[in-house]
């Protein structure tokens, strides 16, 4: 039973839903089967994660009917009543948390049952409720339509005078809606281009067509798309100004895809100008935490808690840093929830210097993500790296974990190739600049010919870091 449709129901429950169900199911107003009831009362001791080896079928049947022969189609029916509740309960429970739903339902059923006085005084409250909103979205626009179309509609107000005027309101809404939304949905398809270079045939100029003027998501999908077309830090910089100086004027949908592109977009800018995007991108973290644009039913993604404690520990923002790690670590969606934070800890050490404590912590841990398996490697081969800097006695275990991941690159089948690539490029050339440097033969000459292989290369990993390492050797070495 606990691949059931109604198990599945039930864990999408937070704390204090799943404890108005039992309230709910427990109505005689809603529910009149005592054997729901006591299927419920069973069900609920095995609440979040319901796993247990007592949701056999056979056994929970045998709980509830405990002097008849199981029954399965029984069984099931009993899921299904119980099920078509929780949707009820689930129904209501949405619109008790959305008033402007709830009065607009109320409206339409007046409207229905002819009762156009409470019809339409509560039609000219929703559009003033409306105004009153700070949002000019589509779901705005939308709203407004679907408000005066109801209204221009009814028989009554057929009558009156002004009812041309309204439906041409109407029709310039809905025109605004569609025009914003093909907007909106062709913003989500250039993040997923970005994301996972899949091609897309959004038009932006024919989506441009009949858009609202002076409207503020329109100026943030435009900026959106000259941002994705001409990739330069002015635009990125007045996009996210754009953004943060408005965003109670934004609804939480548009305000979380704004903000994911905003945030994917300097995670791609790192390679270029790491300096000045790990501090953008701080700053876009710090608005997520605090407008709870990061946690989906309190759960953070695991390589978004990562990106943060990564990008505050470049800017040594060491105890913001480890206070972050404190307040979320058990927010850490599954399943790599404790990888991540000794993933984490492992960056944070390592930008404080502690990288004998990076050795440590990530020798004795098994990391079964091949993204982290990755990122371990080359961050022990980055703290080996700056223990070679001060003690040269490190120069054999250096070169043996350069070979020792290279060839473990070579010989990974689930990688891909231009993250393989990338990589592989980064641990050679590592190498070959540790030697460089151990045997004395560094120059200006080899300098020259190093930077030359990282920028030309097509995304080498880490390559400001190796930028960093280079300019480091100048002053130690380069006479």
């Amino acid at each position: 039973m606990q691949e059931s449709k109604l198990l599945k129901q039930l864990k999408i429950l937070e704390k204090e839903e799943f404890k108005g169900l039992y309230l709910f199911i427990h109505s005689t107003y809603f529910n009149q089967s005592k054997d729901v009831i006591r299927l419920f009362d069973y069900l609920r001791k095995y609440y979040p994660v319901f796993d247990s080896a007592k949701l056999n079928k056979e056994v929970v049947f045998k709980k509830l009917f405990p002097k008849q022969v199981y029954a399965d189609i029984k069984l099931r029916n009993l899921r299904t009543k119980a099920g078509k509740l929780v949707e009820q309960y689930l129904i209501n429970l949405t619109f008790q948390q959305d008033d402007f739903q709830r009065k607009k339902l109320i409206t339409q059923i007046y409207g229905q049952r002819n009762y156009y006085p409470a019809f339409e005084k509560n039609t000219q409250q929703l559009l003033d409720s409306l105004e009153q909103q700070p949002y000019r979205d589509a779901c705005y626009f939308y709203d407004k339509y679907l408000l005066q179309k109801d209204y221009y509609l009814h028989i009554e107000t057929a009558k009156k005078e002004q009812t041309v005027a309204i439906m041409q309101d109407a029709l310039t809404n809905l025109t605004h809606y569609f025009s914003l939304e093909r907007l909106f949905l062709g913003i989500d398809l250039i993040n997923r281009e970005a994301i996972f270079s899949e091609k897309n045939h959004f038009n932006p100029q024919q989506a441009a067509i009949d858009l609202p003027e002076n409207n503020l998501i329109c100026q943030l999908f435009q900026g959106i798309i000259a941002l994705n077309k001409n990739q330069t830090e002015a635009d990125f910089i007045n996009l996210k100004e754009l953004y943060l100086n408005n965003i109670n004027q934004i609804r939480e949908i548009y305000s979380k895809e704004i903000f994911f592109f905003l945030t994917n977009h300097a995670i791609r800018q790192l390679k270029f100008k790491e300096q000045l995007y790990t501090q953008l991108l701080f700053q876009l973290y710090e608005l997520g935490l605090q407008r709870g644009l990061l946690l989906e039913k309190d759960k953070i993604e695991p390589g978004t808690f990562f990106n943060i404690v990564s990008a505050s520990s470049k800017l040594k923002k060491f105890e913001w840093a480890n206070q972050f790690i404190q307040t979320y670590q058990f927010h850490i969606a599954a399943p790599y929830s404790e990888e991540t934070r000794q993933l984490s800890i492992s960056y944070l050490n390592f930008n404080q210097g502690k990288y004998e404590a990076v050795i440590k912590l990530l020798s004795t841990r098994r990391f079964t993500n091949l993204f982290y398996q990755i990122n371990v490697r080359t961050l022990l081969l980055r703290s080996y790296y700056k223990l070679f800097e001060q003690n040269v006695t490190y120069y054999p275990l250096l070169i043996a974990q350069c070979e020792s991941f290279i060839k473990l690159l070579q010989r990974n089948q689930k990688l891909q190739e231009n993250k393989k690539h990338a990589t592989l490029l980064f641990t050679k050339l590592l190498k070959v600049i540790v030697e460089s440097k151990y045997t004395g033969s560094y120059n200006r000459e080899k300098k020259q010919q190093f930077l030359d292989i990282i920028h030309q290369s097509k995304g080498i990993t880490l390559q400001g870091w190796l930028v960093e390492i280079l300019d480091h050797l100048d002053t130690t070495i380069i006479s």
